[in-house]
């Protein structure tokens, strides 16, 4: 009985690994169609940087002849950069 309990464990273990490494994209699809989750957005901001060198990042285009890069964001993502760490 032992056996086969931990059987079961280890093939459902191999089991989850599996899908987990080569259907991801489905196991994804799945989880998302069957769980209530918050509304994604995404936004599309226009990096670019003035001429006393100050980065601006702003909805609208800047001004014409400004170099700019253009920069998606998710809304359904928090992200904080980490603070570097000062040597004394």
């Amino acid at each position: 009985m032992k056996r086969s309990v931990i059987g079961v464990a280890i093939l459902t273990v191999l089991l989850a690994a599996y899908v987990y490494f080569f259907h991801r994209e489905t196991l994804e699809g799945l989880i998302e169609e069957h769980l209530p989750s918050a509304p994604r957005s995404q936004a599309s901001l226009y990096k670019w940087q003035d001429e006393a060198g100050a980065w601006h990042y702003t909805d609208t285009p800047p001004p014409a002849g400004v170099s700019y890069r253009r920069v998606e964001v998710r809304s359904d993502v928090n992200v904080v950069p980490a603070l570097k760490e000062q040597h004394q």
